[in-house]
């Protein structure tokens, strides 16, 4: 057999791989592509190679059939199998297949039950609130808070179970725990001579399967190769998923990123972008709510008479001492390594507050944020667990108490083992907000003015309907059904604007729309699947709920008006046959809009049309954003300059308690996601969407209506980005980490001397050829020049020279004099005012490219970097909201990333340097008049100014080595001084005045590239 059309580029060279893999008698095989890239053909070509029997395990029924269709491309055909029995040389199932638990079992033996949760989204033992009602006040039955009790129970029970397989265990105990019809599958591969196990998506193994799938490969060593795919960076992994990998994988074999693909031409360019809503008047009253009991907890910790041991008191010792158990003080570098979240929170609160910053302390990006709800919480937790907790004095038992009974209200439970969390009822008010579906209508209806015939619009959410009851706090806040892509339709069909496009409920046990939509749907199927043509028909979904079919929304979520449900009464209409009948009607454009779950259409499911993706969706993880995105993604045939539209809906309330929880999700989608941004780079993370988008913190709530005007207009905007994509140019498949700079004062001219002819501190002997005689020289000179006078004077009067003919010897020395003195002066003039006219001449971004050249050198001459790298590969681009972006242009990912951090040690402010080192800042002349006196005064020495100092980098900062090359690029580049250390009398008294002050007022973002 082959396949029957020509490979991609990046396909080849994942079978390279597998090749290279195989040769070396490996029995693994693990590649990383993004959906839409091919990844299924390379798993059958792989297959196909070795020769084996063959069976695939993928997550759900439309991968599954993906899988098979494929098949049908290699030839000559050969039919594959979907059928448990293994008969087809190449057999099709999806993970339940195998790992379908038998439910009977309560004992599960060699698990250990104590492990950590792994799916903490409810509490187990949130105590109600103080003014919840009386539980004797009412039946069992009819009680809320008993059937909250009940639904805790519930899903304690499934934790417990799901606990206990994903920490793994003795394999013959896992294999145990299967359904008879898993463990006969399992017997029907262990009777085979060999097999190739094709693990696709594989990242679902860590969701639930891991540690039984490998139990399963372990039964069959000896006689399988394991081939895993999967759109998942491997670096995206925890510790936990990071080991499970590594005994099944090893490492990746072949990696490619989206933005390759898409280079190569065979993924759609695509925008990255948010809308940025805010809480309903109702819903951000009840947050609100929420947080007054928060807020009120940090009043009473920030008091004095909290407890036996004040709260700041308590953070000054951990932070400030950070005394070991020995009584020596931890290194300030050892306290950021163990303690990195305390260490976040503290340097925030304190930074907030004006407090002194810890020695050694150096602040980031990140730190410049206020205090959050979770560094509130990690603080809190650390003086619970490392002080309450333990104290036998009066009170603090009850302070621990008062800490316990507020954290629920934001999502965390103090328990005697320490904080955790939960979704919290103001997480959900976020998540579930009404003002996320008013978005998706504005967006959809400017996308359709925009596209027109051509819009193919997807919309995620997490659920077809609430399935649970909301608590019962948020009935009176949230709509029933909040969140559901049912209530979507419903708005959708209730706005005439978006009705307009026919949208379509699409989930895996409904099909619903407006009446006119399925009209023209059932006389179009009845066409398509003449069989079903009777049993066709529709029913209003008030009908549906009667007659109990189960695939309505459940009661309570208002008047669903126009929707009617389509669900003949014939066994052929499951999800296998339907899904994608109604993806050729949505393709065909006789409905542009599909609102659906991100289970069924989020993952495996294609539609080459889409153009629009809405995601409203919870999943935050990288997993879920490369899936969701690849659907959108596809190239469309007859949209050759296609360019798909992502949106991110999020809701923040940035002055409430847990305000920023959908940002924090908004923020891990985007963390290892790569995108075209504003100034046409692509870029990883939210500030390819909007530059005023932070990984630590969303824009003031005054500039969201800006923010949200942006992205509007980038919709137009669709030609612009397909150019700045270059889909077809070469690119190099690089990372590299960059800086983004702003300063809000002046970085000063560039190369402008100390002044006088001194150098400060250890380089007081360097010059550089030019600098012409000093004004020491000079008078030696002179001095010279005299005594030479007044001998020939007295040697005049000796051999009895006439007075007047002396006088006019003198005076024609006192001349000769003068010349040498205005020619010594003129000589240092020129270079002076030479450089000093090249200085007026120069962009404003020449300092900085001075001090970054200087950086690059001294790392290079220290094997801080490559030593190949020099001032020429520094590259500074400025940017449209007025940063420069700095970066080494051909570095490794390793060395951009230690000369940003080093360049951004050298420009931040001053905390607690090892060494520090000068600079003359000489603001830029603004007149002509003031450029003349700028000359004249440098050509004489004397620039004017003030004298600058900055840190010297950690890197080269480490020995004197170090510090005496990074002193020599500073004289060359900056023409500075030489390095004082910490302790030298004179850098004492310059921290004393100058530590924490910020010269520049100078703002860093490190901002990941790829090329």
């Amino acid at each position: 057999m082959a396949f029957a059309h020509p490979l991609r580029r990046y396909q080849a060279l994942a079978l390279d791989a597998f090749e290279a893999r195989r040769a070396e008698k490996r029995e693994r095989c693990y590649v990383v592509m993004p959906p839409g890239s091919g990844k299924t053909v390379v798993g059958l070509e792989i297959a196909r190679r070795l020769g084996r029997k063959t069976i695939v395990f993928g997550p759900n029924t439309a991968i599954q059939s993906q899988w098979v269709r494929q098949w049908n491309d290699f030839a000559p055909p050969k039919p594959a199998g979907t059928e448990t029995s293994l008969t087809a040389d190449v057999t099709v199932l999806t993970y339940q297949a195998l790992c379908t638990l038998d439910h009977g079992l309560d004992e599960l033996p060699g698990v250990d039950p104590d492990a950590d949760d792994l799916d903490a989204d409810e509490p187990d033992d949130v105590a109600e609130p103080d003014d919840a009602a009386d539980p004797s006040a009412s039946t069992p039955a009819a009680s809320p808070i008993a059937a909250r009790r009940r639904h805790t129970d519930d899903l304690a029970d499934r934790r417990r179970r799901r606990k206990l397989i994903a920490n793994g265990g003795d394999r013959a105990a896992l294999l145990g725990l299967l359904h008879p019809n898993g463990r006969k599958l399992i017997e029907r591969m262990k009777a085979e001579p060999e097999i190739t196990l094709v693990l696709d998506e594989c990242h679902h193994l860590l969701e639930m399967w891991g540690y039984l799938v490998q139990a399963v490969v372990d039964e069959l060593d000896g006689k399988v190769f394991v081939v895993g795919l999967t759109a998942t960076p491997p670096g995206e992994m925890g510790a936990r998923e990071a080991a499970l990998y590594s005994r099944l994988f090893g490492r990746a074999d072949f990696e490619v990123v989206t933005p390759a693909v898409v280079k190569e031409g065979d993924l759609a360019p695509y925008q990255e972008l948010a809308y940025l809503t805010e809480p309903l008047p109702t819903e951000l009253a009840y947050m609100r709510s929420q947080s007054q009991r928060f807020d009120d907890l940090i009043a009473d910790l920030m008091s004095p008479t909290f407890a036996s041991r004040p709260f700041l008191d308590w953070l000054h010792q951990r932070v400030i001492e950070r005394g070991s158990h020995s009584g020596a003080q931890v290194s300030w570098a050892r306290f950021e390594l163990d303690e990195p979240e305390l260490v976040t929170a503290v340097l925030r609160l304190f930074l907030a507050k004006g407090f002194k910053l810890p020695d050694g302390a150096r602040i980031g990006e990140r730190h410049r944020q206020p205090p959050t709800t979770d560094d509130w919480v990690a603080m809190i937790g650390d003086y619970c667990d490392g002080f309450l907790e333990r104290s036998a004095a009066p009170g603090d038992e009850a302070a621990w108490e008062r800490i316990r009974r507020a954290l629920p209200a934001v999502g965390y439970i103090l328990t005697r083992q320490g904080i955790r969390a939960y979704v919290s009822p103001a997480d959900r008010v976020l998540a579930l907000s009404a003002s996320k579906g008013a978005a998706a209508q504005q967006i959809l209806d400017l996308e359709a003015r925009q596209l027109g015939a051509e819009l193919r619009a997807l919309i995620l959410c997490d659920f077809e309907r609430a399935g649970v009851e909301l608590l019962a706090e948020l009935r009176s806040v949230l709509d029933a059904q909040a969140g559901s892509a049912s209530l979507i339709v419903q708005m959708l069909v209730a706005d005439a604007a978006t009705r307009a496009l026919d949208p379509i409920l699409l989930t895996g046990r409904t099909v619903a729309c407006s009446r006119a939509t399925a009209t023209r749907l059932i006389a179009w199927c009845r066409e398509q699947v003449p069989e079903i043509a009777d049993a066709l028909g529709a029913m209003p979904l008030g009908t549906a709920a009667a007659a109990g079919s189960g695939a309505v929304p459940a009661a309570g979520s208002g008047d669903w008006g126009d929707v009617v449900l389509i669900a003949p009464d014939t066994r052929w209409w499951q999800p296998r046959n339907y899904v994608p009948l109604i993806t050729r009607f949505f393709e065909e454009g006789r409905s542009r809009c599909l609102v659906g779950t991100r289970g069924l259409l989020g993952e495996g499911w294609d539609a080459h049309t889409v153009n629009v993706l809405i995601d409203l969706t919870a999943a935050s993880t990288a997993t879920s954003v490369h899936q969701m995105r690849g659907r959108s993604l596809r190239l469309n045939a007859t949209l050759p300059h296609k360019v798909a539209d992502n949106w991110d809906v999020v809701c923040v309330a940035p002055d409430e308690a847990k305000g920023l929880s959908d940002y924090w999700r908004f923020v891990r989608k985007h963390h290892a996601y790569y995108a075209l941004n504003a100034s046409g780079e692509i870029e990883c993370g939210v500030s390819h969407v909007d530059p005023v988008l932070t990984p630590f913190g969303p824009p003031p709530v005054a500039e969201a209506a800006a923010l949200n005007a942006r992205t509007l207009a980038r919709v137009e905007l669709r030609e612009q980005a397909y150019a700045e994509w270059g889909v077809g140019t070469a690119y190099r498949n690089v990372e590299t980490e960059t800086i983004r700079l702003h300063f809000n004062r002046s970085l000063g001219l560039p190369g402008v001397p100390l002044g006088g002819g001194r150098r400060a501190g250890r380089g007081a002997d360097k010059r550089r050829p030019g600098d012409g005689p000093t004004i020491k020289q000079v008078l030696k000179l002179g001095f010279a020049a005299f005594v030479a006078v007044a001998f020939f004077l007295g040697l005049g009067e000796d051999l009895g020279l006439d007075l007047s003919s002396v006088l006019s010897f003198f005076g024609i020395g006192a001349l000769a004099l003068a010349a040498i003195f205005l020619v010594v002066k003129a000589v240092r003039f020129v270079p002076a005012a030479r450089t000093a006219s090249g200085i007026l001449k120069s962009e404003p971004s020449g300092s900085l490219e001075r001090i970054a050249a200087a950086v690059v050198e001294g790392l290079a001459a220290t094997d801080g970097v490559d030593r190949t790298l020099g001032s020429a590969a520094v590259r500074i681009v400025v940017q449209p909201d007025g940063y420069y972006r700095c970066y080494l242009d051909g570095a490794t990912r390793e060395d951009s990333r230690a000369f940003t951090e080093a360049l951004d040690q050298v420009l931040a402010p001053l905390e607690s340097p090892r060494y520090i080192i000068p600079r003359r800042v000489v603001d830029p002349p603004l007149t002509r008049r003031r450029a003349i006196a700028f000359v004249i005064r440098n050509g004489l020495g004397m620039p004017g100014g003030r004298l600058i100092y900055h840190a010297v980098p950690d890197f080269l900062a480490a020995n004197e080595k170090r510090v005496a090359a990074f002193e020599q690029a500073w004289d060359r580049e900056v023409r500075g001084g030489g390095a004082l250390f910490y302790r030298d009398p004179k850098a004492v008294g310059i921290l004393a005045v100058e530590q924490g002050e910020n010269p520049f007022a100078t703002e860093s973002q490190m901002r990941t590239l790829w090329s």
